[in-house]
C-alpha cells in the first residue's frame, strides 16, 4: 500500500461491506507502516462521524486497476483546524480490474441455495463480475459459501459466492439483503456479466435513466 498512496492523495471511503454506503473523498494527512491518517470528509455542517472501532474500505487506483483496503479507525485527532482519523489497515490490499469493479442496480430473478438445500427464488438488486447483491427469503451468514444461478440474456450462469453480509430487509421480518463475492469466476463469466450490465447501461441512456 505504502508505495502507492502519498500525502495529499486522494481516496474514497465508505462503510466496509456495505457496496450501496455512500462513498466520500477524503485526503491523505499521512502514510506509515499498518497505519494511514486522513482528513475526515465534511458532511453537511460537520464532519464525518467516524467512531473508533469502525471499519471502513479504502478506494484508491493505479492506472487500470481499482485496490480496496479494509481498515478500522483506532481514533480521531485535531491537526490545527482539520479533524482527522487514524485507521489501522486490516489485511491486504484487494486488485480488482476497472472493468470487474464497474457495477449496476439491476432487477434480475434467480436462484441461490446454500450447501446441498435445494435452490430458493431470489431477486438481483445489484451485479457486478466481482459480486451481487439480491434479496431472497433464505437467512445466510458471513463468510458462509452459496451457489448462485443466474441467467443473462441466453447464458445460465452457476456460479460459488461467498457471503459477506446478510441483514433483514428494511420493513420486512422474513426478507434477507444479501452480499456476496464471486469466488473463482471465470473470464468467459466475467465477460457474459459485463456485456451484460453494459448493455443494460446503454438501454438505461437512451431512456434517459443514466
Amino acid at each position: 500500500m505504502n508505495d502507492i498512496l502519498r500525502v495529499g492523495q486522494s481516496v474514497e471511503i465508505r462503510a466496509y461491506g456495505m457496496d450501496d454506503a455512500p462513498k466520500y473523498r477524503a485526503k491523505i494527512y499521512d502514510v506509515k507502516k499498518e497505519i494511514l491518517e486522513i482528513e475526515i470528509p465534511v458532511v453537511g455542517s460537520g464532519a464525518l462521524s467516524m467512531r473508533s472501532g469502525t471499519l471502513y474500505e479504502i478506494i484508491y487506483y493505479k492506472e487500470d486497476t481499482v485496490f480496496t483496503q479494509r481498515a478500522e479507525v483506532e481514533t480521531r485527532f485535531m491537526s490545527g483546524s482539520i479533524v482527522c482519523a487514524r485507521l489501522l489497515i486490516r489485511g491486504q490490499a484487494k486488485k480488482i480490474n476497472r472493468r470487474k469493479y464497474f457495477r449496476l442496480p439491476v432487477l434480475l430473478e434467480g436462484y441461490s441455495r446454500g450447501g446441498r438445500k435445494p435452490f430458493s427464488e431470489m431477486t438481483t438488486t445489484n451485479l457486478s463480475a466481482g459480486g451481487i447483491r439480491f434479496v431472497t427469503l433464505e437467512k445466510y451468514k458471513a463468510g458462509q459459501y452459496i451457489q448462485i444461478r443466474i441467467t443473462l440474456e441466453e447464458d445460465t450462469l452457476d456460479l460459488l459466492c461467498k457471503v459477506i453480509q446478510c441483514s433483514n430487509v428494511k420493513d420486512s421480518i422474513r426478507r434477507y439483503d444479501v452480499r456476496a463475492e464471486f469466488e473463482k469466476i471465470s473470464t468467459r463469466e466475467e465477460d457474459l456479466i459485463l456485456g451484460y450490465l453494459f448493455e443494460q447501461q446503454r438501454v438505461m441512456k437512451r431512456k434517459g435513466l443514466a
